[in-house]
């Protein structure tokens, strides 16, 4: 751990030994785990969800460099460190309690007891098989899925212990449809059957990089265009993916970013000034409609969902 020193690893700061008792010593991080922001009704928007995956990309990355194999990839062993994109650091790695030394991340272990939690975990762990670092890879793009779709997987399963002959067989979860190409491409390209298949763990910080950085620039074009008091076309529009029962947000929260929460979900623009344009053009409706719309309550929204997608 003394030699671990990372912006992206949780520091370690020393040990307390007392009589029946051994305590170790590290950072303080006061923002809870990625999980406790993942699985809550906080603000997580794409470009900050881009940003977490980058940092727990490159915290992943470091140690198999310096010769660390992880075993328990997972939102719970990452702890939050800024909710903001623009934060140097997001997050942290933590836990080594499964961890080992490895000579080279490529190098396959006879090692096959089935360290680290079921759902995260690779197809030749499940199976005793020997493993490289690539288990740490598939329990990266499980996470992806996670960060992505605000969920837990498998849970269509009704039992926990079916989870390992269907993960053996080669399913995966399902990736929401309106899930970006390039994240999609980025799990799936993780979550390999076949170890050799799956990227390192460098690659997967370039792709994360570029992608974070292409959702950036369209933040910024996005704000430029606000603030000069231009209507962003609709291909610089952020999108947001929301719930089918999901009210109507105050619309100065979701500029800029796109947002979801998950579970199913369709994309739809995030632009104030068509949903002002359509309520106005609902206004305008046939008496037939009006009347209808008065039996179900004066000023009631219409429901502007998009039924496509989802999970």
């Amino acid at each position: 751990m003394t030699r671990l020193r990372c912006p992206y690893v949780l520091n370690f700061v020393g040990a307390s030994f007392v009589e029946g008792k051994t305590c170790l010593v590290t950072e303080l991080c006061t923002n809870g785990s990625v999980s406790d922001v993942v699985f809550s009704d906080k603000n997580f928007n794409y470009l900050l969800m881009l940003k977490v995956a980058l940092d727990m990309a490159k915290a992943i990355s470091f140690l198999h460099t310096n010769g660390v194999l992880h075993r328990d990839i997972k939102p719970d062993n990452f702890l939050i460190v800024s909710l903001s994109a623009k934060a140097p650091v997001s997050v942290k790695i933590a836990d080594f309690g499964t961890s080992r030394s490895i000579t080279q991340a490529q190098e396959s272990f006879n090692h096959t007891a089935a360290l680290g939690t079921p759902i995260y975990m690779a197809p030749e762990i499940l199976e005793h098989k020997p493993y490289s670092a690539k288990i740490d890879v598939y329990s990266f793009g499980i996470m992806l899925w996670v960060l992505y779709t605000r969920r837990e997987p498998y849970t269509e399963l009704k039992r926990q212990w079916d989870i390992p002959k269907y993960v053996v067989k080669g399913n995966r979860p399902s990736i929401p449809d309106h899930c970006p190409d390039g994240f999609t491409s980025l799990i799936t390209q993780c979550w390999a059957h076949d170890p050799e298949e799956r990227l390192a763990m460098a690659d997967a910080v370039t792709m994360l990089e570029k992608l974070f950085e292409e959702e950036k620039a369209l933040k910024g074009h996005r704000d430029d265009a606000e603030r000069g008091g231009k209507k962003a076309k609709p291909s610089d529009r952020a999108q947001t993916a929301r719930g089918f029962e999901e009210e109507e947000e105050d619309e100065q929260e979701r500029l800029g970013a796109r947002t979801w929460e998950g579970g199913r979900k369709g994309l739809v623009d995030d632009d104030g000034n068509d949903k002002k344009a359509k309520a106005v053009n609902d206004l305008g409706s046939s008496d037939s409609d009006s009347d209808s719309d008065a039996g179900k309550g004066k000023g009631k929204k219409k429901d502007k969902r998009n039924l496509t997608g989802g999970i």
